[in-house]
């Protein structure tokens, strides 16, 4: 069992498996760990107060203790200038890994943990998981030798707690690659189950996603608003820039954004779709309200 005030670490907490073994694993080896979300508008399509009912599937004490960090401008200025550039699409995977173990550090800092561990393979993303990518970000990030990688442990140099004999690396898994054979067999040994399936994560990985944030950033419209409501319907350029919901869903989505980020909206009284009007006038965003309706009452 860990003693003292090397017991206590902060988790970079994503929500899927790999940092789920890592934070479990650290628990195992008698940490307490403290996981620490970060919630950028291009996480997913879901907003905070969604992701935490998400986390009920590990607990409701989970869910309680999970921290989410909801990011500001300070991150949109990193998605629009990355100093170490983009991925194939938007996705500026250096830079951001950076910006979130520096937040990590901070919440280290300030409630008294004293190392961040992270759910990282080795090569298993091609621009922020190769051993050179992640010791670069380590050391900008200013934990250098605080940074624990249960999955990938004896992959890297040596932690400070493996330098004080805290950790035996011998004792963690050695996963390398992209596979996650290895990571499903630890989920089973360790008893976890409902774990989610694999996905892009990052919306900004997406080409499709990818375009239309380029149209908010050449239009200056780059704002955290905008950025959600074009995660939705149909994305029209024409005499502006507008969202078109495509179902009941999407029309209550952009109603929900406009009351948090003030997003004009045209709310037809017919049976049509609601659209946000991000560059443009109300009479175009009614008439193009009618053109997906078949209830327009109106001779347009």
């Amino acid at each position: 069992m860990v003693k003292g005030i090397e017991k206590r670490v902060i988790a970079l907490f994503s929500g899927g498996l790999d940092s789920i073994l890592a934070i479990r694993l650290m628990e195992r080896a008698g940490f307490e760990v403290i996981p620490l979300f970060i919630y950028t508008p291009f996480l997913s399509k879901k907003m905070p107060l969604e992701i935490r009912e998400d986390f009920k599937r590990y607990g409701e004490s989970f869910k309680d203790r999970v921290i989410i960090h909801e990011t500001g401008d300070d991150y949109l200025e990193l998605v629009e200038k990355p100093k170490y550039g983009y991925g194939k699409n938007l996705n500026p995977c250096i830079d951001c890994k950076i910006f979130f173990l520096k937040i990590a550090k901070s919440y280290m800092e300030n409630l008294g943990a004293r190392y961040v561990v992270t759910g990282e393979v080795l090569g298993q993303r091609g621009m922020s998981q190769r051993k050179d990518a992640i010791l670069k970000i380590e050391k900008e990030s200013g934990l250098r030798g605080k940074i624990v990688r249960p999955l990938s442990l004896s992959s890297f140099p040596k932690t400070e707690l493996e330098e004080k004999g805290i950790l035996d690396a011998s004792l963690f898994p050695s996963i390398k690659g992209r596979s996650r054979a290895l990571q499903i067999e630890l989920a089973k040994r360790l008893g976890i189950e409902n774990y989610p399936q694999p996905s892009g994560g990052c919306l900004l990985t997406d080409p499709g996603f990818s375009k239309r944030v380029r149209v908010l950033i050449r239009e200056h419209l780059f704002e955290t608003g905008y950025i959600h409501a074009v995660k939705f319907g149909r994305l029209v350029l024409e005499d502006g820039i507008y969202v078109v919901a495509r179902n009941d869903i999407e029309n209550k989505k952009l109603l929900s954004l406009s009351s948090k980020y003030q997003i004009n909206l045209f709310i037809p009284r017919f049976k049509g779709p609601v659209v946000a009007i991000l560059k443009g006038d109300y009479e175009k965003a009614k008439m193009l309200s009618c053109r997906y309706t078949r209830h327009c009452p109106f001779n347009i």
